[in-house]
């Protein structure tokens, strides 16, 4: 048996490594390449036949034939070819995004990351009691509140850092 992974079975990986690089093989040359019992190596052709590559099996049949030692014919198994391209997660931009593409123009900020406000179906629920709407009207404003306050501070930090990069002292009243 092969010690290639340290606990005397052979895996998968080594499996197609080996099929890649013997090319055209019968799975008894495959079980020899890998020392395993040739029960092992006609199981590995069958795994290699069933399940591979997204463009489907790693191996094929030729439909040639060899004579082993013990003068039974054998099949002969060949590498297939890798589908052409890669393989894409995100396939398509949005329509708009092609849009601007199409027509020359480009983004002036990264899309990712923005602060989202997620309006769920919860909140209709309790809309129908009393006084949740106000509830609802007053978390709302809160929020915005937040919102423009986390946005003073920024264009406030912003000035003061410009000012001290110019040498000058920032004075908040001197902007409004």
């Amino acid at each position: 048996m092969s010690e290639s992974n340290g606990n005397g079975q052979v895996t998968y990986a080594e499996v197609r490594r080996m099929a890649y690089w013997l090319n055209a093989f019968t799975a008894r040359e495959l079980a020899e390449a890998l020392h395993v019992h040739e029960d092992v190596g006609e199981r590995f052709v069958r795994a290699l036949l069933w399940g591979g590559h997204v463009g489907g099996p790693i191996i094929e049949d030729t439909g040639a034939w060899e004579t082993g030692p013990d003068g039974s014919p054998e099949p002969i198994y060949e590498m297939c070819p890798m589908p052409e391209g890669t393989v894409k997660r995100n396939k398509y931009p949005p329509v708009w995004l092609l849009a601007v593409w199409e027509m020359g123009g480009f983004l002036l900020y990264n899309s990712r990351g923005l602060p989202v406000r997620i309006r769920t179906e919860r909140e209709r629920g309790p809309m129908s009691t009393p006084g949740a709407r106000q509830k609802h009207i007053n978390r709302e404003r809160a929020w915005r509140r937040q919102q423009d306050a986390i946005r003073e501070r920024a264009r406030v930090e912003r000035a003061r850092r410009i000012a001290q990069s110019q040498g000058k002292q920032y004075i908040p009243d001197q902007e409004k």
